[in-house]
């Protein structure tokens, strides 16, 4: 007799609600079948607990929907959810599960000993982003399965090695399409967390249509909001690869995530790490330096760049303008004898305009930075910048200018 109690106490079950659930076999052994290229071929009895599944729900229709569900080798996963107004919810789930594990067993085992764990493993979620995770984790089983235990060339692991643009002695381990980190056009991107969630959008438009006609490759942490809307945005897109940089120890067994499963399986996805073991959990210093690290890596590539995507700062700042020289911060007001590119000259500085270059980068009103127009009236990838705008996009070139300071206090 299949045993249920109360997991998540509190809970009103009577209201109707969504629950993850994942059942394993005893022992766990590649009975349902084998996974190849991220697709599950079921053997034969696999093809049973299948059909023992969705003849579960059925039967259960008028309480239990299935949501999404899938039968690995050796385990299963199902989300579902109840309907309201049922005194005995907790008794039914319990039944709806014990019914699939108890008819699959018999089909696969006849008397014989049980296939299955006692219990089961259950989740409840309480949200529509939960719904969505588990969602996306459950359709993404099969191709995690291929990329950790099939084709190992798709999540190749390299190590050690040592990563000059990152100085020290620290050894980095990689994981994913190496080639990438020798790839041209590697540009290390940084957005601020002070940029307004309004201007996320035009931010993340700018960053893709660049990444599409200019080819370039992005390196990031992929860590502050508007980081994370720029991954998902390019791994939307159909060739666009991209290198992150984890600031936490990693594994060797590393379990990729979200959309990773996807982009390392098209090759289009490096992750790196160093490998020494941190006695604590991230701080934000790592993060800014693994910023560091990656504009480093960017401006040693050919033809390669760091972009930091900031909101203006300090009286009379421009946006669209780059502050340089001598003491400067980015997003303030150039200081005594700095130079200003594509803005006006204060404190006695000097301008850099009318189509003039810095480290190959022509600039200016009108002008461009890396082919993209930028400065005064005119538009970076399209979006309008200066007169109040609120992003500033700060390049800086291999061999040409670096961000200064802490204007912007980092994140």
């Amino acid at each position: 007799m299949h045993k249920t109690r109360r997991r998540f106490q509190g809970y009103d079950y009577a209201r109707g609600g969504s629950m993850f659930v994942t059942t394993c076999l005893e022992p766990r052994r590649p009975l349902f079948g084998r996974v190849d290229h991220g697709r599950v071929v079921f053997s034969e009895a696999g093809e049973v607990a299948k059909r023992d599944l969705l003849e579960a729900a059925a039967r259960f229709t008028e309480f239990v929907t299935l949501r999404t569900w899938t039968i690995m080798p050796d385990h299963a996963h199902l989300r579902f959810t109840w309907s309201a107004g049922h005194a005995d919810a907790v008794k039914k789930i319990g039944a709806f599960v014990g019914r699939f594990k108890q008819f699959s067993n018999y089909h696969i085992a006849g008397r014989g000993p049980g296939i299955w764990e006692e219990r089961y493993h259950d989740l409840l979620c309480t949200s529509e982003r939960m719904n969505r995770t588990v969602d996306a984790y459950i359709g993404n089983n099969a191709l995690k399965w291929w990329l950790m235990h099939g084709d190992r060339t798709l999540m190749h692991v390299v190590e050690p090695f040592l990563l000059p643009e990152a100085g020290g002695d620290d050894l980095w381990r990689a994981v994913g399409n190496f080639d990438l980190i020798e790839r041209p056009r590697l540009v290390s991107l940084r957005i601020s967390r002070k940029i307004p969630a309004s201007e996320l959008p035009k931010v993340v438009e700018v960053c893709r249509l660049a990444a599409l006609k200019k080819g370039y490759v992005y390196i990031s942490t992929f860590f502050s909001p508007g980081e994370r809307m720029v991954f998902k945005a390019l791994a939307e897109e159909a060739d666009i690869p991209m290198i992150r940089l984890v600031p936490t120890f990693m594994e060797l067994a590393y379990r990729p995530h979200g959309l990773e499963p996807l982009l390392f399986a098209k090759k289009r996805l490096l992750v790196l790490s160093r490998m020494a073991d941190p006695a604590e959990p991230p701080r934000r210093g790592e993060l800014l330096g693994l910023n560091d690290i990656a504009a480093a890596i960017a401006r040693a590539s050919e033809d390669g760049r760091a972009v930091y995507v900031a909101t203006p700062q300090g009286g009379g700042n421009q946006v669209g303008a780059t502050p340089q020289g001598g003491g400067n911060r980015v997003g303030g007001t150039p200081q005594g004898g700095g130079n200003q590119v594509g803005a006006t000259p204060q404190g006695g500085g000097n301008q850099v305009g009318g189509g003039s270059q810095v480290g190959g980068t022509p600039q200016g009103g009108g002008s461009q930075v890396g082919g993209v127009p930028r400065g005064g009236g005119s538009q970076v990838g399209g979006v309008p910048q200066g007169g109040g705008n609120q992003v500033v996009y700060i390049v800086s070139p291999r061999g040409g200018v670096e961000q200064g300071g802490d204007g912007e206090g980092g994140r």
